[in-house]
């Protein structure tokens, strides 16, 4: 099971190279970050052309946040760093041996980078989401609480595991277990545990719900 230590970050905050194993993320919004002097490459401008479902309004200055995070983060300079989308659409390191997820809503994002697989998900604590049985394990169906969050605790905590493993939605959700504790949650697949962890930030004067798992 992975005990990586999470350091969770904010935007202003110093990205100091890490040596060794780490994790860390940072929450931000788009519209109120400096510009940037990192330049576009053609891997950053294939991604762009490419078709998605998500709109690409903040594209662009999303992956230059990943790469000035990541490149601060590695002490190298981000103009070096490549990163590039894998066959299925997910983020990948293509010049240092690193990983990296992201997720987004509008301006608002939340970068996650690690020297081991690491998934990230967010979602919106001020909107009531509907809860969604299919997607939940028959364990978590039994302890499933009537309280504002816990089933986007639950849901969160799926969607970064199915990141971390690079599935996304191929895999079904309800197969991963999610047991939630304070702070951290444990997610287990089949004879494989995990360990996350979640965190509420205040962002554009509404709350966010985080999860992050490494593997």
């Amino acid at each position: 099971m992975s005990e990586q230590k999470i350091e969770w970050l904010k935007s202003g905050d110093e990205y100091a190279p890490r040596p060794g194993a780490f994790a860390r993320i940072v929450m931000l919004d788009l519209d109120c970050e400096p510009p940037t002097d990192i330049a576009p490459n053609d891997d950053d401008l294939r991604d762009l052309a490419r078709p998605g479902a998500a709109p690409r309004t903040y594209f662009l200055r999303r992956r230059l946040a990943l790469r000035a995070f990541l490149g601060a983060s590695l002490g190298v300079d981000p103009g070096k760093v490549r990163i590039a989308y894998d066959v299925e659409g997910a983020p990948r390191v293509l010049s240092h041996r690193a990983f990296v997820s992201v997720a987004s809503r509008g301006s608002i994002a939340a970068l996650a980078i690690a020297s081991s697989p690491v998934g990230i998900d967010l979602e919106p604590l001020d909107v009531k989401a509907p809860i969604v049985r299919e997607v939940l394990h028959p364990r978590e169906l039994l302890a499933l609480r009537d309280e504002p969050d816990h089933f986007l605790r639950l849901w969160t905590g799926k969607e970064a595991c199915l990141k971390a493993h690079g599935a996304g939605l191929v895999k079904d959700p309800a197969s991963i277990e999610i047991t939630l504790e304070p702070q951290r949650f444990l997610a287990r697949d089949g004879q494989m545990q995990f360990s996350g962890e979640h965190a509420i930030v205040e962002l554009q004067n509404a709350k966010w719900l985080i999860a992050c798992v490494t593997l």
